[in-house]
């Protein structure tokens, strides 16, 4: 009964009780409902930053997902697939795959940080991120690394990457 009533004080926006939930939820590693309500929080005291703290409970969710999930949700974010196209989600998405060493995860944060979506532009980061989603056999690293030789007409480069695609 009494958990009930601290519920029903948050969803009305108590301020202590959204907090204490959030908490709680945080401390059972209930990361949707502690993000929730976090996010209540954040809405209810627009003065707090509470950005850093969702993004990590959205990171400790997402590592229980398989890299290949993570670039799946973090395409799906970036060109609003099924979803609300958001550019931030789609660069933690791929940052976590990166970091998982998924080299499609790469190409994405590569073109998160290229672009400057969902994170500051930062061309230099893009470009190391493209190069190393190529070294690593991402198909869209590569084709773009062919694209970029055919561009600069190094012939002899040329080859040795088309035959990577093979």
């Amino acid at each position: 009964k009494c958990e009930e009533w601290v519920v029903l004080a948050a969803e009305h926006g108590c301020t202590t009780y959204v907090e204490s939930l959030a908490q709680q939820y945080e401390a059972i590693n209930d990361w949707d409902n502690a993000t929730r309500w976090y996010l209540k929080l954040q809405e209810l005291n627009p003065e707090m930053d509470l950005a850093a703290k969702i993004d990590e409970l959205f990171t400790s969710k997402c590592q229980l997902l398989t890299s290949d999930e993570l670039v799946l949700r973090g395409n799906k974010s970036y060109y609003g697939y099924e979803c609300e196209q958001d550019y931030h989600t789609a660069y933690l998405y791929y940052k976590i795959a990166t970091d998982k060493g998924n080299a499609d995860g790469m190409f994405g944060l590569a073109n998160c940080y290229f672009l400057g979506r969902g994170v500051e532009l930062n061309e230099d980061e893009g470009n190391k991120l493209y190069e190393l989603s190529a070294n690593n056999n991402s198909a869209d690293g590569i084709i773009r690394k062919l694209e970029e030789l055919r561009k600069k007409s190094q012939d002899s480069d040329l080859e040795l990457w088309k035959e990577r695609l093979r």
